[in-house]
């Protein structure tokens, strides 16, 4: 139906009144035009979208950003990490929601990314933090390329999330800013150990482990050595090793062979899913059930020797890598607990040649995380390729 208000302060723009197709009742809305060709254009165009959404199971009304992210705050976001979900408040009200909060979800393509970059990186100087500049320190006047990629991918979040619930189209592609140099573009690499690195660990980790001769050190020192070993070979995030109980363990059996996967709590950084380790994690969480005091399923896998979780043990870690002489890689970056997942997703990768995407889901990140962050093994993969001579082998040799 279109008609023309009576008390309207534009006289003549015709309001549509269409019946929504999910039974919803009825949208009303202006055309914003006098013409009445124009106005049945735009009504009809306005119903056959609603019954392409509803027939794709999609809302039929649209939902901004700020619906989207208020729902996936409700579902999965207060689900995250103490520190993570300080981050998403901090980047929702200070730059997502400024910015992208009511407009319509589904038009947020790589043209609005584009000028959310530029509105980004005038934030402090002449954006809306300008007047804030002076009275807070926690800020640079533009924000590093490492920055809006930890940005970028908290925006996706959302937006996957949204997509999965048919509440979106499609997730933008969300391309980084090209005005950035090489330097500053520079990978972020993670830390991890080498091979012949791991070995050293593995060897000196048993006679450090029992070194220790007052029982609670020494508990202390045997949770760490499993712990070590099953984040290196599971790729679980320390956050999520700290809250799995033995009831989220489960054995099975494929092709003649036995597995042993991690259910992740749902209250971890990117919530609950299946974890598949490694074969040999079945072996170190026998070893581990021998030596903890605490193995009924409801108790801590990882534990202290009063049976709280095995908290945030950076310093024991830091102390025993630096007797190993190994607190440091290759490019003089630290070591901590993390970099046991980010070896296990390096040997992954490297050695078991796993699929990107598979990875991915295994580990709960993304195949653009993993592109960005293990780009440092592509050479070593292609070592076959790149040390090939389809003529002369021997073309570059001495004499």
């Amino acid at each position: 139906m279109l008609y023309v208000r009576a008390d309207a302060s534009k006289k003549g723009i015709f309001t549509m009144r269409i019946i929504r197709p999910d039974g919803g009742g009825y949208v009303t809305r202006s055309t914003k035009t006098p013409n009445l060709a124009e106005a049945s254009r735009i009504a009809e165009d306005e119903f056959d979208n609603m019954r392409f959404r509803h027939r794709n199971n999609l809302p039929v009304i649209p939902k901004s950003f700020k619906h989207l992210f208020e729902e996936w705050w409700t579902h999965d976001g207060r689900n995250l990490g103490e520190q993570r979900q300080k981050y998403f408040k901090k980047a929702y009200r200070a730059y997502f929601i400024p910015f992208f909060g009511d407009r319509n979800a589904d038009e947020i393509n790589q043209a609005e990314a584009n000028r959310y970059w530029i509105w980004r990186g005038n934030y402090w100087t002449t954006g809306p933090g300008k007047k804030r500049a002076n009275k807070t320190r926690s800020f640079v006047e533009k924000p590093s390329y490492g920055t809006l990629k930890q940005e970028r991918q908290a925006i996706k979040q959302v937006l996957r999330w949204a997509f999965k619930e048919k509440l979106i189209e499609q997730v933008p592609d969300f391309d980084l800013p090209s005005n950035y140099t090489r330097a500053e573009r520079k990978p972020n690499r993670r830390p991890y150990f080498t091979r012949s690195e791991w070995n050293i660990l593995t060897n000196k980790l048993p006679a450090w482990t029992e070194r220790s001769t007052d029982k609670n050190h020494r508990y202390a020192r045997r949770m760490m050595r499993y712990y070590i070993l099953i984040l290196a070979n599971s790729g679980l995030r320390t956050d999520e090793a700290e809250k799995i109980k033995w009831k989220d363990i489960a054995y099975y059996v494929r092709n003649g062979e036995g597995h042993v996967k991690i259910m992740v709590p749902e209250d971890t950084k990117t919530g609950s899913r299946e974890n598949v380790c490694m074969p040999s994690v079945i072996d170190y969480l026998a070893r581990l059930k021998k030596v903890s005091k605490f193995t009924e399923p409801e108790d801590y896998v990882f534990t202290t020797y009063k049976g709280t979780p095995f908290k945030r043990k950076w310093r024991s870690f830091k102390r025993m890598l630096t007797e190993f002489e190994l607190l440091t890689d290759s490019y003089g970056d630290a070591r901590t607990p993390y970099c046991l997942r980010h070896t296990y997703i390096t040997f992954r990768i490297l050695i078991g040649g796993v699929d990107w995407g598979t990875l991915a889901n295994n580990a709960g990140t993304s195949v653009e995380m993993i592109q960005d962050h293990y780009n440092h093994v592509t050479n070593e993969m292609a070592t076959e390729e790149l040390t090939a001579f389809k003529n002369n082998p021997n073309a570059l040799s001495e004499g």
